[in-house]
């Protein structure tokens, strides 16, 4: 279903794709109530959010459930991406805590990132801190990956500033299991070990800096590159010149 069309260019717009009528209409009056987003349509399954992307105007963002009756989100996803092969597709599932590989899956078949889904969202009740902290951390990925989109058009990004939110644990957990090795959440000041993996905070760019034999990380908030921060280009510079990065980092990097 369409909402009321809000043709402002100075909102990205957003479709959001879910079975819960509870859920859908919570993540949309929550959004919509955030500067700089509208919510320009919203369906209760896959089938109905591939013939609006397939047929409407472009969106920026699409909040994507994965469990879905008619079409599920991960049948959805490479026909909404080939509607519209711009757009940012967030996944929203409480499939994304309970299993990290099928939202790892999703990545690997083009969605930008994931938010896992708390199951008291279902209810639409309750509220207190894990919900609150799933509606801030969907605020700052959908105003990220509005401002990717629009780079994509080659249109600016809008000014407006997230809020930092944590690292997600499924990737987390997918590094574990696949690498053995262990993953922290760096803190300014950190000083760097072997066979540990540190990933900046969000909201901050991680540097390093070398202080004898020691390897000590630095947090900071300086301006976005790229319109990320953290930002992958910041702690490869740090790390070895720009020369001596591979190519692949360097394209992941935006360089």
């Amino acid at each position: 279903m369409a909402a009321a069309e809000n043709q402002n260019p100075d909102h990205y717009r957003v479709m959001v794709v879910d079975d819960s009528v509870v859920i859908r209409g919570t993540v949309r009056r929550f959004l919509d109530a955030q500067p700089g987003i509208r919510v320009v349509s919203y369906h209760p399954n896959g089938e109905e959010a591939v013939k609006a992307a397939t047929s409407g105007p472009p969106v920026d963002v699409i909040v994507l459930d994965i469990q879905m009756p008619v079409m599920d989100g991960i049948t959805a996803l490479p026909l909404l991406l080939k509607a519209q092969p711009e757009v940012k597709v967030l996944i929203s599932s409480t499939l994304t805590q309970r299993n990290a590989d099928i939202s790892i899956d999703c990545l690997q078949k083009g969605a930008a990132d994931y938010i896992p889904k708390p199951e008291s969202a279902a209810t639409g009740g309750g509220g207190g801190p894990v919900l609150e902290e799933f509606f801030q951390d969907m605020h700052h990925k959908v105003l990220a990956l509005g401002a990717a989109a629009r780079q994509s058009r080659k249109l600016p990004p809008l000014q407006i500033t997230p809020a930092a939110t944590p690292v997600g644990a499924p990737s987390a957990q997918h590094i574990i299991r696949q690498t053995g090795v262990a993953v922290f959440e760096a803190a300014n000041g950190d000083v760097a070990e072997g066979r540990k993996l540190y990933v900046a905070p969000g909201g901050y760019h991680m540097l390093a800096e070398r202080k004898g034999l020691e390897t000590v990380l630095r947090l900071d908030q300086s301006p976005p590159e790229n319109f990320c921060r953290p930002a992958v280009a910041g702690v490869c510079s740090a790390v070895l010149p720009l020369e001596q990065i591979g190519p692949e980092v360097l394209r992941l990097a935006g360089r």
